[in-house]
């Protein structure tokens, strides 16, 4: 039967034993036996990793509330943590040791000169490109690619359905008459103008921001198609979309939310959406730029009307 120590004995007894914990934890991190980022992790051994906070074109305050930003440094050993881009000599120094990056590009080097790397934290609003990236070094390396892009989500589907009825109904172009004396009434005022209701949309893109605009769209009841290559037939179908060519998005819908992110693997077909939109279907105003047209570079939608 185990005996407890003397009154003695206890301190003692208990150094011991914490400096045993101490040794079996840092042979289990050093071995990557223990997953330092799991949610399960907790030590009582101090442990502070190095941190490369660097989200230019973003503002600390724009990302991190004052409590939260308090806690990493009060956790880890924060680097930079600055509005400015951090200059290329500081990275240099820096990052073989670090432990995450934040940021909103990857600028960093690469990958198998940062030995100590096991997070990189993308805050631009969407992953970093497998051209500056290599995944499959990550995934083979514990180094895990995280975005913020996910919590944007909401905030833009809202933001492309409000823009689709603004453009549909001519909101904006209306209030813009109506402050030069032009405006017109009833029929006069509503040629071009059309409802949502029981119209045909497109999304070209199924990705998270499409799912977050779905349910926003089917008060609606519009017949939704989809284009996705990188989707199944099935997963569209069991969305309520019909899965079909971009072709045949762009001859029957009348409505298009263009959800991909613009990057340089989709630039190319972005410009050709665009050139086929234009060639007599995208509907034009009265000073001739395409109407209905609104875009967001940094999170998309882009979102074409057109023409009946």
């Amino acid at each position: 039967m185990f005996k407890a120590p003397d009154d003695l004995g206890r301190r003692s007894y208990l150094d011991t034993k914490i400096g045993e914990k101490r040794r079996r934890l840092s042979h289990y991190v050093r071995s990557g036996a223990v997953d330092t980022l799991s949610p399960n992790f907790t030590v009582g051994v101090a442990m502070r990793h190095k941190v490369i906070l660097d989200p230019a074109f973003r503002r600390m305050d724009e990302i991190f509330h004052p409590d939260d930003l308090a806690r990493l440094h009060a956790t880890c050993d924060v680097v930079w943590a600055r509005d400015e881009p951090m200059p290329p000599e500081l990275i240099e120094r820096e990052c073989r040791g670090a432990f995450a990056i934040v940021t909103t590009r990857w600028r960093y080097g690469e990958l198998a000169d940062l030995p100590k790397l096991r997070a990189i934290l993308e805050v631009g609003g969407r992953h970093p490109s497998p051209g500056s990236i290599d995944y499959d070094y990550c995934r083979a390396n514990g180094i895990r690619v995280l975005s913020c892009a996910p919590a944007f989500g909401p905030l833009v589907a809202e933001m492309a359905l409000g823009m689709a009825i603004d453009a549909a109904r001519e909101i904006t172009a209306g209030h813009e008459r109506f402050r030069a004396g032009s405006e017109k009434y009833l029929w006069d005022g509503n040629v071009d103008t059309f409802t949502l209701y029981g119209e045909t949309v497109g999304f070209i893109g199924f990705g998270g921001l499409a799912q977050c605009l779905k349910p926003l769209i089917e008060p609606f009841g519009c017949h939704l198609l989809a284009y996705d290559p990188w989707r199944t037939d099935q997963f569209l179908n069991d969305q309520g979309a019909e899965p079909v060519g971009l072709d045949d998005l762009l001859s029957r819908a009348r409505v298009i939310f263009m959800l991909a992110i613009p990057s340089v693997e989709n630039r190319a077909q972005f410009r050709r959406t665009v050139a086929v939109l234009h060639v007599g279907r995208l509907h034009l105003g009265r000073d001739q730029r395409p109407a209905g047209v609104h875009q967001d570079l940094a999170f998309a939608p882009l979102i074409f009307l057109l023409a009946s």
